[in-house]
């Protein structure tokens, strides 16, 4: 059943991305037929035909070698992935906290998604692969952005992210699905311990639930042996935050969002180490 389920999915998502190709091929086709295939004679019929097949190849090549379908991909990814994110913004905070909406400019969404899709695209070629990594970044942003302004880290996003993290995993080519429930196991737990040591110590929480889940969602993606160099990223995001906001205000923080330390950690480790 298990590998049964990885072909099925394989095949499916790779036949959504040679749809547009097969489209593109025998639209070609038509076309070319229409206008440059017709008029011919029977003594010539072999000759024409060959002619026809081999111009019609060199336009879809021609089309194809500049990415035109990535690029329109592409261009989709950064006109709606701002949007889906300026509604998940809006909706979360009034709809599950009854809080107020939190704002932000589609332009700079426009423009950081923009830098991220070109980025990826630069370095990877793989339409599964780019579909996952974009929706690591799409969930991590928005997580990272309602921990800064609200304090917290809705579950509505973090399971997504966890359970999209173990089939990124289990679909990609070099992903190890071990490693990764190795690493959501041991991402909660070592968390967790470290989590109640603080509380005991400071006789008040020190980290809240979210930032557990979420390093355990991290650990999906980055399987077990990264976990470390995660944790040890964003104790020094942290650090800096810390020192930053204690420089600036010249006081001790009552509370620090502990998350976009941890999603600027992992979109390193994940993104820029993979690819750099």
């Amino acid at each position: 059943m298990k590998w049964t389920f990885i072909l099925d999915a394989n095949v499916i998502i790779e036949f959504i991305y040679y749809l547009p190709h097969l489209i593109l091929y025998y639209m070609v086709d038509f076309i070319w037929f229409l206008f440059g295939g017709v008029n011919v004679s029977i003594n010539d019929f072999n000759l024409t035909i060959d002619s026809v097949n081999e111009e019609k190849n060199n336009i879809i090549n021609f089309l194809l070698s500049f990415k035109m379908l990535e690029v329109i991909m592409a261009l989709g990814y950064v006109i709606i992935l701002p949007l889906i994110m300026l509604l998940l913004l809006h909706q979360i905070p009034q709809r599950l906290f009854s809080m107020p909406t939190i704002n932000v400019s589609y332009k700079y969404l426009f423009l950081i998604f923009f830098i991220f899709i070109g980025w990826v695209l630069w370095y990877e070629k793989n339409s599964i692969t780019l579909f996952f990594l974009t929706f690591f970044f799409l969930l991590s942003m928005t997580l990272a952005i309602i921990d800064i302004k609200l304090l917290l880290l809705p579950d509505i996003l973090t399971f997504p992210l966890l359970w999209g993290g173990l089939i990124f995993q289990l679909l990609i080519p070099q992903g190890n699905i071990a490693l990764g429930i190795y690493g959501v196991l041991a991402g909660y737990l070592s968390m967790l311990f470290i989590s109640s040591m603080m509380s005991w110590h400071y006789q008040q929480p020190q980290l809240g639930h979210g930032d557990l889940k979420l390093i355990a969602a991290y650990g999906a993606w980055l399987g077990v042996l990264k976990l470390p160099y995660l944790l040890l990223g964003a104790a020094v995001c942290g650090i800096i935050h810390y020192l930053w906001l204690f420089f600036r205000s010249q006081r001790r923080s009552a509370a620090i969002p502990f998350g976009p330390s941890i999603v600027l950690s992992g979109c390193y480790w994940l993104l820029i180490d993979a690819y750099w």
